[in-house]
């Protein structure tokens, strides 16, 4: 506040809760990660403080940008400092079925990771994942499963169970809400 002005209202920290945000470069077109980028500014610019929230970005691998901060200076630093520039995804060759099976390794490892780096942390973690690649069971079922069929289709090419990743999230009281980065599409 100005010099010389008073107030007697004291914000209510959020305890029960924390908001992790996941700007997924893996999936994302470079023009999508921009405005990504600068859509989250413009939120960190104008967000309430109280809520810890921690910023993570995924491209060749999870990257912790940011840890829990309820600061909103202390995360706008974060998201306008260079460490969350996207490494460009190695080339991969071969078979469609080659690419989606590098991209769901990736995937799996990083929530992997995200999971046994949240578990340490109480309460709810609400995570906010934008991306590019929205798991087809969202657009046909919303009030499904959010690891429905598609998902796990996607992970029988890993010959691997997508309980795995929804475990890890699980035991760390993750709820999980991506966000198509695209916006609307017809």
């Amino acid at each position: 506040l100005p010099p010389n002005t008073f107030t007697n209202y004291t914000p209510i920290p959020n305890t029960n809760s924390s908001t992790v945000i996941l700007l997924d470069a893996l999936d994302s077109n470079i023009q999508t990660q921009m405005e990504l980028r600068e859509q989250l500014i413009d939120y960190l610019k104008h967000m309430q403080p109280g809520t810890p929230i921690a910023i993570f970005q995924l491209d060749i691998e999870m990257r912790l940008i940011q840890g829990f901060s309820a600061d909103p200076q202390v995360l706008l630093d974060a998201a306008k400092g260079k460490r969350d520039m996207p490494q460009l995804q190695k080339l991969i060759r071969g078979a469609p079925d080659q690419y989606r099976r590098a991209r769901m390794e990736i995937l799996h490892a990083g929530f992997q990771m995200m999971g046994r780096y949240l578990i340490g942390f109480p309460g709810r973690k609400n995570l906010i994942w934008l991306t590019g690649a929205i798991p087809h069971s969202y657009l046909s079922d919303p009030l499904g499963s959010s690891f429905g069929k598609s998902f796990r289709d996607q992970f029988d090419v890993l010959n691997d169970n997508p309980d795995d990743l929804t475990d890890a999230l699980t035991l760390s009281r993750v709820a999980v809400y991506p966000i198509d980065a695209r916006g609307l599409q017809t």
